[in-house]
């Protein structure tokens, strides 16, 4: 879905996670439109659930999964990941 604001938005934003699944909202194909002398920014949007791990590795260290910010910096570092399975959600019929 295409979606338009005037404030630069967020590439994931974690909405919720219950039961080891986290509710994200993804944004991708962020574009500046001028409109009338004000500055709109286009994007496609959306919803998707992803199953998240009790840990994950970074580099050469293991990372427990235990807080709401383990899990947004879990999603920050696999945001390439996260933006493709929201961009194939989008051709579900």
């Amino acid at each position: 879905m295409t979606v338009e604001s005037k404030v630069y938005p967020a590439s994931i934003v974690l909405l919720n996670v219950s039961g080891g699944i986290a509710n994200i909202r993804v944004r991708w194909n962020v574009h500046g439109v001028l409109r009338d002398s004000v500055l709109f920014y286009q994007y496609d949007e959306a919803v998707i659930h992803k199953t998240v791990p009790a840990s994950y590795v970074s580099g050469e260290q293991t990372i427990t999964i235990s807080t709401r910010d383990d899990v947004v910096t879990y999603l920050q570092a696999n945001e390439t990941e996260v933006i493709e399975q929201a961009k194939m959600s989008t051709f579900e019929a």
